[in-house]
């Protein structure tokens, strides 16, 4: 069987939860005797956009569609023809048997009613909320506030005060100047200027001030630019698509709400590689530790504010670059050497079994509605304990035991619950041999495996005999 999976970003240069999930499902199926195929996109400054570059990442083949993400307006970044165009093209090429959306940024709402037009059965993991929420699928306002409740006047606001067009003209001539220089040397110029900062995005939303009133025509008309693609989203992707997979109950319950049908919808909880971990016996103060990346809406500085005047009673170390957010981690840096934690800056994936070897407790101070965060599971699976924001997916893989919440945001709060935990190691051991237990990967592809058979017929205009 031929299976299709296609998400925005993949490894190796894109390593998120997203990425992990789906190259791991990618693996699994593998080992079950499916073919299995990537499609994904990838800044590449010197390719013109649309253009497809094919290679391998551990064996897997990965077709990546070049996106440099310069939108020229707020419709381009969900109604994009190069990438229905490239879809068509793979399609075509490849044939699967079934298409497995993992995620839709930077590609077009198009691509699941593509797929199932021509015959294939489509299944889509929400991995978050970029259904509804057209800035990073966070709702995660520009001002660093969640978005509890989701309507079309605060969407249109948050649109006119982050503009995805707002900084296109210097990037989109400097990807020209580049895709030429190539096109004559043969020279590709776009990893000197990633690493030389030009073409970078914004420093971070946390802290961004809140701006006047919009005015009111303005507003409405932003307003009716949301909507319109909340309409392209009930009207593409959610006809076309035959099971969403949902990896918490609350996002379920947020995207029933949205408008896809309850019959639809499944929860899907999400497993984890089984990893053997090296446990460092604890000599001394308990050890609290943060994986993950060092960006606002991880909520890094919540945990760092927290942790004053603890450094006596307890370690903390933060593991995870800031890759996308340089002034957000200068401000880490200069929070960590004042309140005593350590930066331990990026770390490779084979590092990761040592590093919870000594850690007693995980802390995830995430201030936008998590769901599914992979360092719990990894965690949970290793006998460790979290503290978690006490909200979306987060709040709800510690309810039946395995860690305990805060208000989010709240580092006072948090400060507390540490500074107890950091005086009855005795708890934390208690709680990480009760936590539930954790699905691995194996049980999610042969699900998976399961599902994809059960919705392929056999091919249009053929019948079974």
């Amino acid at each position: 069987m031929k299976v299709l999976l296609v998400t925005h970003d993949f490894l190796p240069r894109h390593r998120a939860g997203v990425e992990i999930h789906a190259f791991q499902t990618a693996l699994g199926l593998r080992e079950r005797g499916l073919e299995v195929r990537v499609f994904t996109t990838e800044k590449a400054l010197a390719h013109r956009e649309g253009t497809l570059l094919e290679d391998r990442f551990e064996g897997i083949p990965v077709i990546r569609m070049v996106r440099n993400r310069m939108f020229r307006s707020f419709r381009e970044t969900w109604d994009f023809p190069p990438a229905e165009a490239a879809f068509g093209k793979v399609l075509a090429a490849f044939r699967p048997e079934a298409v497995h959306f993992h995620h839709l940024l930077y590609l077009s709402l198009s691509l699941p009613r593509a797929a199932a037009e021509a015959g294939i059965p489509v299944i889509f993991t929400l991995h978050d909320y970029w259904l509804q929420c057209r800035l990073m699928g966070q709702r995660l306002d520009p001002w660093g506030e969640v978005c509890m409740e989701v309507d079309s006047k605060r969407c249109g606001a948050c649109l006119l005060a982050s503009p995805p067009e707002g900084a296109g003209p210097l990037k989109r001539l400097a990807s020209r100047l580049m895709t030429g220089v190539r096109s004559l040397t043969g020279v590709d110029l776009g990893p000197a200027a990633r690493r030389a900062g030009l073409l970078l995005g914004g420093l971070g939303r946390q802290g961004k001030p809140r701006p006047p009133d919009f005015p009111p025509e303005r507003l409405e008309e932003a307003r009716s630019r949301i909507e319109e693609r909340w309409r392209a989203v009930k009207e593409r992707v959610v006809p076309p698509t035959k099971i969403f997979l949902s990896p918490s109950r609350f996002l379920l319950e947020e995207m029933a709400g949205f408008g896809i049908p309850r019959e639809k919808l499944r929860l899907f909880r999400l497993g984890v590689e089984r990893l053997r971990i090296p446990r460092e016996p604890r000599r001394g103060k308990v050890r609290f530790a943060f994986f993950g990346t060092v960006a606002p809406h991880k909520g890094v500085h919540v945990l760092l504010e927290a942790f004053r005047g603890l450094s006596g009673k307890a370690d903390l170390v933060i593991h995870g670059g800031a890759p996308y957010h340089p002034s957000y981690g200068r401000r880490i840096a200069e929070l960590c050497r004042e309140v005593g934690a350590r930066w331990t800056g990026a770390y490779r994936p084979a590092e990761l079994p040592r590093l919870l070897g000594r850690c007693d407790c995980l802390v995830v101070p995430s201030i936008w509605l998590e769901n599914s965060p992979l360092t719990i599971l990894q965690a949970r699976a290793a006998g460790i304990p979290s503290v978690v924001s006490g909200m979306g997916g987060m709040a709800e893989l510690v309810a039946r035991g395995g860690g305990w919440t805060f208000p989010p945001g709240d580092a006072g709060a948090l400060h507390a619950l540490l500074e107890e935990l950091a005086g009855c190691p005795g708890r934390i051991e208690e709680a990480g041999a009760q936590a539930p237990p954790v699905p691995d990967v194996e049980q999610n592809v042969r699900e998976l495996a399961d599902l994809y058979a059960s919705l392929s017929g056999p091919p249009p205009g053929k019948e079974e005999g």
